[in-house]
């Protein structure tokens, strides 16, 4: 039986991509522009620096 290491490195990469993917998809169902491809193009540039701007979009969500 061969068990994988997995270092920590694949757990950073593999964090990261869970939090794009959740910050994408619910910065565009919040968004409220008519234009798809604003949505969409919001949402990859939320997705990519979710780190930093994805608080500021859950904080302009009380507002």
């Amino acid at each position: 039986m061969d068990i994988e290491m997995v270092t920590g490195w694949e757990y950073i990469k593999l964090i990261y991509s869970l939090g794009a993917a959740a910050a994408g998809f619910l910065t565009f169902r919040v968004s409220c522009d008519p234009s798809i491809k604003i949505r969409l193009l919001c949402s990859v540039l939320i997705a990519l620096t979710w780190p930093l701007s994805f608080p500021i979009v859950l904080a302009l969500l009380l507002f």
